[in-house]
């Protein structure tokens, strides 16, 4: 779906093996960022440590304050 985003919350086991080079060494609260290449593969573009969460809420927030 074009200009659309998904979001799929999985645990490491499924990640693993559906993904494993993508997700070699990804650690507990880690997070993929992937983009589908239309082909069935997928580009990670970015991941995201759970110590980073909490920063990006609170940029989100900061932006969308009145």
């Amino acid at each position: 779906m074009s200009g659309k985003n998904t979001i799929i919350v999985t645990h490491f086991p499924n990640i693993n093996e559906i993904y494993p080079q993508e997700a070699e060494g990804l650690a507990d609260g880690e997070a993929l960022i992937l983009r589908p290449d239309g082909r069935a593969g997928v580009t990670v573009v970015a991941r995201v440590k759970i110590d980073e969460w909490p920063h990006l809420g609170a940029a989100d927030a900061e932006r969308l304050a009145p």
